[in-house]
């Protein structure tokens, strides 16, 4: 995905309404001054009423202050109140006649004034079929309706190029437990949740305050590490937890762990989910190589496993049906959306929808580092509603007219030739209070 830093946003903006001048000081100044000889240009006076904004690391980095006075001769700018340490030589800088930190929050203000052409597609998959239910809640996140609904295409572990001994997971072989107690839960009509697929699953009790693993090691898998040296593999396993963050799938080979090369291996605690992890396989691995699940020191919990892969590339096994539901209905009151029929135990439902762009957020150290989920060229609308936002909340300067007119005129043919090409497909159906 490409993100664009809160830094680069606000240099584009301050381009975009032609409001930015960069430079570097040329003298040392005081926690009231700055010296920059560049500066003379402007002229006495012209400076008072700007703003400051110090862009070189240590006490000032970010700090904005407005400038009180300003002498031309010498190029010496007055600020208050005081920045917390002196102005060096040497120190960058940018001046902005608009408050910066205003321009901040128009960036983000502007996100929901574009929603409609500037977003990011989420995609959810946390929700789990049980054979009962036709109404489910749109996942937090999505902004109004999904756009499709698409359901799973389970697939059998038992296949000869998954690796691993028992990967069904309805019985204890193959596994070991350093902690916790691993039992077999079976199928039952009292309990449309657990097992995901089959008739059996395994289920982990795990005490309080206690690290755990749940392991299948090299002996029990139908390869060799030597046989997999130097390549990629995928290890998978469906996991039913409610607890974010405690539970992560590895693979380790006589390296120690490996770094994932893709991830979906932390558990975010909304029930069943696959976790996922993509490996390098150590060229010189030859006696170690684990699958293991792991559980971090915490609460007393409870954890259930069905269905489990280990298999030599670099794809992820979950699956989903090529075509959307159709007649998919939502209400926009209770935030819910519902199916044109139930859908089967077990299964997973993928919802794909629109979420609104990322914050900056109000934090200095941390606005500069954070992202939004926009190109060089889409940010371009994001500017010219942030400009419109910036400009009803503080007042438009006589000065600035001419330009914006004339940038607001370019992203407006941007706009609507971009609506074209980002167009999404809409539900079949919409109607306001199917749930009554």
């Amino acid at each position: 995905m490409t993100t664009l830093t809160g830094t680069a946003l606000l240099t584009g903006f301050g381009r975009f309404i032609a409001d930015l001048f960069e430079s570097t000081t040329t003298g040392a100044g005081t926690t009231t001054t700055l010296v920059d000889t560049k500066l003379t240009e402007f002229g006495d006076r012209r400076l008072e009423g700007w703003y400051i904004r110090i862009t070189l690391a240590g006490t000032n980095q970010w700090v904005v202050r407005r400038i009180n006075n300003f002498a031309a001769a010498t190029g010496t700018a007055t600020v208050t109140p005081a920045f917390p340490a002196t102005t060096g030589n040497a120190t960058t800088y940018e001046l902005h006649r608009y408050d910066p930190t205003e321009k901040f929050r128009a960036l983000d203000d502007a996100r929901a004034g574009v929603f409609t052409d500037v977003f990011t597609v989420l995609r959810d998959e946390s929700i789990t079929g049980d054979g009962i239910s036709t109404e489910y809640a749109i996942p937090s996140g999505i902004s109004g309706s999904p756009v499709a609904v698409f359901l799973e295409t389970p697939l059998s572990p038992g296949m000869q190029w998954n690796t691993l001994t028992n990967p069904y997971m309805d019985s204890l072989t193959g596994w070991a437990a350093s902690g916790g107690t691993a039992t077999i839960v079976n199928q039952s009509q009292a309990d449309p949740g657990v097992p995901k697929y089959d008739s059996a699953a395994t289920k982990w009790t795990i005490p309080l305050n206690t690290a755990v693993t749940y392991q299948q090691l090299a002996a029990q898998l139908s390869i060799t590490p030597a046989q997999v040296a130097g390549r990629s593999m995928v290890a998978a396993m469906w996991v039913y937890s409610r607890v974010a963050g405690r539970v992560t799938l590895s693979v380790s080979d006589d390296s120690g762990t490996l770094t994932n090369l893709v991830t979906t291996g932390t558990h975010t605690g909304r029930g069943w989910q696959m976790l996922a992890v993509t490996v390098a396989i150590s060229a010189s691995a030859s006696t170690t190589l684990t699958v293991s699940l792991n559980v971090t020191t915490g609460a007393a919990m409870v954890v259930f496993m069905n269905r489990a892969f280990f298999f030599l590339g670099d794809q992820f096994p979950i699956r989903f049906d090529s075509e959307p539901f159709s007649n998919v209905e939502f209400d926009s009151n209770y935030q819910r959306f519902k199916l044109p029929y139930g859908v089967r135990r077990g299964w997973q439902l993928r919802v794909v929808g629109k979420a609104i762009l990322s914050p900056l957020g109000n934090t200095a150290a941390t606005q500069v580092t954070n992202t939004m989920e926009v190109t060089e060229q889409t940010a371009m609308l994001l500017y010219a509603e942030a400009a419109g936002v910036l400009f009803r909340r503080l007042g438009l300067k006589v000065n600035d007219v001419a330009n914006l007119q004339k940038n607001m005129a370019i992203v407006d043919e941007q706009r609507q030739r971009l609506r074209m090409e980002w167009q999404l497909p809409s539900p079949a159906r919409r109607i306001e209070s199917p749930f009554r």
